[in-house]
């Protein structure tokens, strides 16, 4: 739960900075290859069963957490945010 709880506050942090790519990306990339790919070949073909689905569980939420990391180190979120921020304090209250 370590991972998962790392991955939430990182993912709505990015995306209330308007970057919705990289949750989403880290999101796919860990349901996919993770939860779907290594649950079922490491739970049916290597037969680990309910133990390699876990294992697939696991990894998903490390994925989850090392990509969003990877996009709040070292992503533009904080440019684009600065760029909203100077476009709605320049903006009139009547637009």
């Amino acid at each position: 739960m370590l991972f998962f709880g790392i991955f939430f506050p990182l993912a709505g942090t990015l995306r209330g900075s308007g970057d919705t790519r990289t949750p989403f990306y880290a999101r796919f990339v860990g349901v996919f290859l993770f939860l779907l790919g290594f649950s079922f070949v490491a739970g049916i073909i290597l037969g680990y069963g309910l133990p390699g689905v876990y294992a697939g569980l696991f990894l998903t939420h490390v994925c989850w957490a090392d990509i969003g990391t990877a996009g709040f180190l070292w992503g533009d979120w904080a440019d684009t945010t600065a760029t909203m921020i100077a476009e709605r304090s320049n903006a009139s209250p009547n637009e």
